[in-house]
């Protein structure tokens, strides 16, 4: 298996190379590709020439002929691509110093060794309030958008570089629960979203709770004492998962994140989680619902998320339960632009072969997927992490909340503009290259300075909105 690594812009991206059957040499798949003005050479280097192809063609049109006809793909192994990626992103991070996580994004001076000082991140007892779903909504209502730092100074990269890590190994920990329940299907999630997630959970839960959230986010300070969990900066790590997306949400490439809490009636937040959680998301929704009527409920939630989703997201909550506390979710959307535009004259639909063997006709790709984060802790064995018995005191007035459900949804869009237009690339000195994604593939966007793994996917159905 052979793979090539390019870069465009903000984002890495990835092509691998799956061997077919009978065939002598491997016919690629490529997903995610760059710029494709250079002139493409063989696994020898040398140069290939082809005649009558058009080299500005757009996602899933881009074709590349090798000889020996069609041939039937083996069973792709989707993982590979991500360990490939991550490969990459050692040999990168190689020559740089070893900096424990901890020491990053430890809370000061506070320590479990100085309990005199865990006062300071016990609840303030100061509650905010949500406001009922009223339509149609007032943007003003929202809890605000945090400030997006458009310089990364030095030690924001070694900050950012380390979340990377941590994030990018938590989110294939993930990838790989989600493959296993769903084998042919498709899977798409986002963990920096997943991780943002869990650190503003933690900045919610206390006592063991908080300290076994910490274990899974990767944080922790080294000690003899297990029984001793120092706290760490959370809100200090949303800054960080914040000021790495910022990058992207200036370039050509659109990105907005979301997040949702609705809460029952009489419930309200402590002011202090509210405050440290700002960062979380572009735009954070608070708002009180009463469960009791959970088919009611159920439909003003969903239309509110729709609504303040600007209709990406959908009928998100399904079977809520009227002894419901709290229900939270986020959206990461994400609209990318290649490298270079593509002449949409020039383009043309083509067939895309599923994996049940059937074929559609798809012109660009617009991706929608939701993750259950109770559902994946529980397929690794941490359910008790956002349970029934978990400790959320510092979240809400509340005692014994039930966060009942944690929703994570990912947008994803493609479509043939580009950062540049296509005439910058053409090159009429040798003849086009031309690629061809029309089977299953894997895909993974890397923002480039941090390595941090945005999205993380494989596409098996491919859905056209």
């Amino acid at each position: 298996m052979q793979d090539q690594l390019w870069y465009s812009g903000t984002f890495y991206w990835t092509a691998e190379f799956f061997k077919k059957k009978k065939e002598k040499k491997p016919r690629p798949i490529w997903y995610g590709a760059a710029s494709i003005c250079k002139k493409p050479t063989n696994a020898q280097g040398r140069p290939i020439t082809r005649q009558g192809v058009n080299n500005s063609l757009p996602f899933s049109h881009l074709q590349r002929e090798e000889q020996g006809g069609k041939k039937k793909q083996k069973n792709m192994h989707t993982i590979m691509g991500a360990f490939i990626l991550l490969f990459h992103m050692n040999l990168a991070n190689s020559n740089r110093v070893y900096v424990h996580p901890f020491k990053l994004f430890s809370l000061g001076n506070i320590s479990c060794e100085n309990p005199g000082l865990q006062n300071k991140i016990l609840p303030d007892n100061n509650l905010v309030v949500p406001n009922p779903i009223t339509f149609p909504h007032n943007v003003t209502e929202e809890a605000g958008q945090p400030q997006k730092d458009s310089e990364v100074s030095g030690q924001n990269l070694t900050q950012n570089s380390v979340l990377a890590g941590l994030q990018n190994e938590l989110g294939l920990r993930m990838y790989h629960e989600l493959r296993k329940q769903n084998a042919s299907g498709n899977i798409l999630l986002s963990p920096i979203n997943i991780f943002g997630t869990l650190v503003t959970l933690y900045l919610g839960a206390a006592k063991q709770t908080a300290a076994d959230l910490q274990r899974l986010i990767g944080i922790v300070e080294e000690t003899d004492n297990e029984n001793c969990t120092s706290p760490i900066d959370g809100q200090k790590i949303l800054h960080a998962l914040q000021t790495i997306n910022a990058p992207v949400g200036q370039s050509s490439d659109e990105l907005s994140t979301a997040a949702w809490l609705f809460l029952n009636k009489g419930i309200h937040l402590q002011k202090g989680f509210v405050e440290r959680t700002h960062d979380f998301a572009d735009h954070t929704y608070l708002k009180e619902v009463d469960f009791s009527d959970p088919l009611s409920a159920e439909n003003f939630v969903n239309s509110f998320v729709e609504v303040t989703s600007s209709k990406k997201v959908k009928s998100l909550f399904k079977g809520i339960d009227p002894t419901t506390d709290l229900l939270f979710a986020s959206n990461f959307h994400l609209k990318g632009r290649w490298g270079k535009g593509f002449d949409i004259q020039q383009t043309k639909i083509q067939d895309f072969s599923q994996t049940d063997k059937s074929s559609i006709l798809i012109p660009l790709m617009s991706q929608t997927a939701t993750s259950d984060l109770k559902e994946i802790l529980k397929k690794m064995n941490l359910p008790q992490l956002i349970d029934k018995n978990a400790d959320f005191t510092r979240l809400s007035n509340k005692e014994n909340l039930t966060v009942d459900k944690v929703l994570n949804t990912v947008v994803f869009e493609v479509s043939e503009q580009g950062s540049q237009k296509h005439d910058d690339c053409q090159d009429n000195s040798h003849a086009p290259f031309q690629m061809k994604i029309d089977k299953p593939f894997l895909f993974i966007v890397v923002e480039s300075l941090s390595n941090a793994i945005l999205m993380l996917g494989r596409i098996t159905h491919p859905e056209y909105h």
